[in-house]
């Protein structure tokens, strides 16, 4: 479309922005800060954040952004990518995706691009696999689908799951890490489809320290909670327990374990205790390679309901088999055609 122009955002956009998102997630858009004008103007001005919009005159009708101040230091988050519904199919989005990239080409320091995609559907998963992205890790089961989607036919009493794809941006084409050793050959074919090549440390025998660094955020409503352990402490199965205290059986878990850390197996074992099982890796970041574990409480995967583009087929179809407690037989649906 001609007539579309890219800008970023201004106060003024703010209700055509609010229309976007809403047209797509109703009220269920789960990152509540982002839909406050005085936060995006302010990220905006200190340069934590891009926000573009597509516009027909006046009009909004389409977002995308970019968030730097991340869980993962020197990563940049793609999220935001809604075009309004009448629009839709007219390659608005990757338009508005090919601009979104050009500004973050001019971006210093960054190791990486990553986005945490919804799988309703994998068009987005299909653009961003052109721009050189893969398909490297499943968040499982981290938001209740009538919040967050209550739109979309899914099934009653569900929940979300998204799948991680990154893009290499800087750094070398080669890395070591303390892997598990029943998972280093599907964390080191992950990494060989970016180029990078991978090998396995052993543990140094060095001991641990005390203290952990771990970052714990909870999503009450959605009753998830998101870890993220960059450094394994003698105190880390104590955290851990904390964190899955009292919690109910629809709660589930999600956990970013370092692999630069030597302890990293140590942290592993704990959490294999706890019923988390591997679901892929976010890599290259300034504070680590991170292995991603997960933890579905009570709730079914369905997986019959997890939409992939035909090349995270093999990931998929390995996370399951890790999955502890599920009897039934899962068969992930992919549409790499889907319109």
């Amino acid at each position: 479309m001609k007539e579309i122009q890219f800008t970023l955002f201004q106060k003024s956009d703010m209700e055509g922005v609010l229309s976007c998102i809403e047209d797509f997630y109703g009220k269920g858009y789960p990152y509540r800060n982002y839909l406050d004008s005085a936060f995006l103007e302010a990220e905006s001005e200190e340069g934590s954040l891009i926000v573009l919009c597509g516009k027909l005159g006046e009009a909004v009708i389409s977002i995308s952004a970019a968030e730097f101040n991340t869980l993962f230091r020197e990563s940049a988050l793609l999220m935001l990518r809604v075009v309004k519904r009448e629009y839709r199919g007219k390659g608005i989005g990757d338009l508005q995706q090919d601009e979104l990239m050009r500004m973050l080409g001019k971006r210093k320091h960054l190791r990486s691009l990553y986005a945490d995609v919804m799988t309703h559907d994998c068009i987005s998963q299909k653009s961003l696999i052109k721009e050189g992205f893969i398909l490297c890790g499943m968040r499982l089961l981290l938001y209740d689908n009538s919040i967050m989607v209550p739109g979309l036919p899914l099934s009653e009493g569900s929940k979300m799951s998204q799948a991680v794809m990154c893009r290499r941006v800087s750094g070398s084409s080669e890395v070591s890490l303390y892997c598990p050793q029943e998972h280093a050959d599907m964390v080191k074919q992950i990494y060989q489809k970016a180029g990078v090549t991978c090998s396995i440390l052993e543990e140094d025998g060095k001991g641990m320290p005390k203290e952990s660094k771990a970052v714990i955020q909870t999503e009450e409503v959605h009753a998830s909670t998101t870890i993220l352990l960059e450094q394994v402490g003698t105190d880390w199965e104590e955290i851990l327990e904390e964190a899955m205290k009292d919690k109910g059986g629809k709660h589930t878990w999600l956990c970013y374990l370092n692999m630069k850390d030597a302890n990293a197996d140590k942290a592993y074992q704990i959490l294999q205790k706890k019923r988390f099982f591997f679901t892929g890796i976010k890599p290259w970041n300034a504070n680590g390679e991170f292995m991603i574990l997960c933890h579905t409480g009570e709730n079914r995967i369905n997986a019959e309901e997890i939409i992939l583009h035909d090349s995270g087929r093999y990931l998929m179809d390995y996370i399951l088999r890790q999955s502890k407690g599920k009897d039934e037989k899962h068969e992930t649906k992919t549409k790499e055609n889907q319109k």
